[in-house]
């Protein structure tokens, strides 16, 4: 599994701020292990009809539920694919699994035909907020019109920042090192597909 990064210390009251800001139903934007990001609760309905809302009026954008431990699969899945243990442990990359058979997660994430992703974040920062926060953080990342995610606060445009309900002052001085990102397609019995 990837290596913690982004490991200096963040503020506490902005830590806080995050945390109030999600379990009031509300959205953050933050820095992920990949990219600034918006972020909500994944089991909170009414958060996920917000964030949505939020990412109807943008062009390009990816969902992803940001986990901080692979055990908490069990909570969200009906049967975890033997092979998803193994694929978190070796991978020396950011990984995001999709799987189908979701529960205990808002509905709109749910259903016979939905695949849902699942990242275990690998930053300090998201890493410590999903290990408090409990829940999956349903996260929307917006891109550039480059097509480009967004690696550095300062590139993110008034307008975007304001979408969110809190904006987290860790990571504003850093840019997000580029890293390489697989995406996997698990079913049960174990098959799978490579993403793009």
């Amino acid at each position: 599994m990837n290596q913690l990064i982004n490991s200096e210390k963040y503020l506490k009251e902005d830590f806080n701020k995050a945390l109030e800001t999600l379990r009031a139903g509300n959205i953050i934007l933050f820095p992920t292990d990949l990219e600034w990001a918006y972020g909500c609760d994944a089991t909170n309905t009414a958060a996920v009809d917000k964030l949505f809302e939020v990412g109807n009026g943008l062009l390009n954008t990816k969902t992803t539920l940001l986990i901080d431990q692979p055990g908490k699969l069990q909570s969200f899945l009906h049967e975890v694919p033997e092979m998803a243990w193994d694929l978190i442990e070796l991978s020396e990359q950011p990984l995001t699994i999709y799987f189908s058979g979701i529960k205990n997660l808002a509905t709109q994430l749910m259903g016979e035909n939905k695949q849902t992703g699942f990242r275990i974040t690998a930053d300090k920062f998201s890493m410590d907020l999903c290990l408090r926060f409990r829940n999956p953080i349903l996260t929307l990342a917006p891109v550039s019109e480059r097509k480009k995610s967004y690696k550095s606060f300062s590139e993110i445009n008034e307008k975007l920042k304001e979408l969110a309900d809190y904006v987290v002052e860790y990571g504003q001085n850093k840019s997000i090192t580029e890293k390489k990102h697989a995406q996997i397609l698990l079913e049960k019995g174990n098959k799978f597909k490579l993403l793009d």
